[in-house]
């Protein structure tokens, strides 16, 4: 979650508190005035305000700001587990392996408000735990695609080090989903670590064949 995120939650916590304080103090006045008669009913055309200044506030906080609580459940959420429709090969096997392509499938409606300051890519590549595989090289990189509000197919065409991978009968790729801003290219990066450094944000990943 970006720093904005954080500060406009923080934010919408603490009116929400706010508005639970007055409530509670508006119960214990309600609360004395049933039992007496001498304390005088606050009438004021401004009652309204003073009750729910802090509901009025956060209001205008997500409509200035654009925050919107639902979208705290988007599908566009990296942990959602739904962005990825499809990664591995992209014909089913028997196939040569020279001719193998990779491919990573989602749907571009999920990322409907990055379209004018993102594009979509994937990367795949082996990853054998002898570093952090942020820094794993031997990336097999889709190109960039423009975001649609339809299915997209993201393929990779791989390079003669990982088809000497699968020769040796190794079977399992890393495969990761990207929003790439629009001023970065794929060969600004060789690494997961540079590509978050540019600016990339890594959706999604998943393992599996080939």
């Amino acid at each position: 979650m970006a720093l904005t995120d954080w500060v406009q939650t923080a934010a919408v916590i603490y009116f929400a508190w706010q508005q639970n304080q007055i409530f509670r103090q508006q119960n214990q006045i309600i609360a004395k005035q049933s039992k007496r008669t001498d304390v005088p009913i606050e009438t004021s055309r401004f009652r309204f305000l003073a009750r729910y200044w802090p509901t009025i506030t956060m209001i205008g906080l997500m409509l200035l700001t654009g925050y919107d609580v639902y979208d705290r459940h988007h599908p566009t959420s990296p942990v959602s587990g739904t962005l990825m429709t499809y990664w591995g090969s992209l014909t089913p096997a028997p196939q040569p392996i020279d001719n193998i392509r990779l491919m990573v499938t989602t749907n571009g409606a999920y990322f409907a408000k990055y379209k004018t300051t993102s594009r979509l890519a994937a990367v795949a590549f082996r990853y054998y735990g002898t570093s952090d595989i942020l820094d794993t090289t031997g990336l097999q990189k889709s190109g960039l695609f423009d975001i649609t509000d339809q299915p997209i197919s993201l393929v990779m065409k791989v390079d003669s080090q990982f088809t000497d991978t699968m020769k040796r009968g190794d079977t399992e790729t890393i495969y990761y989903l990207l929003l790439v801003p629009r001023d970065v290219t794929m060969e600004q990066f060789n690494t997961l670590r540079q590509a978050q450094l540019a600016g990339v944000k890594l959706m999604e990943s998943h393992g599996g064949p080939p």
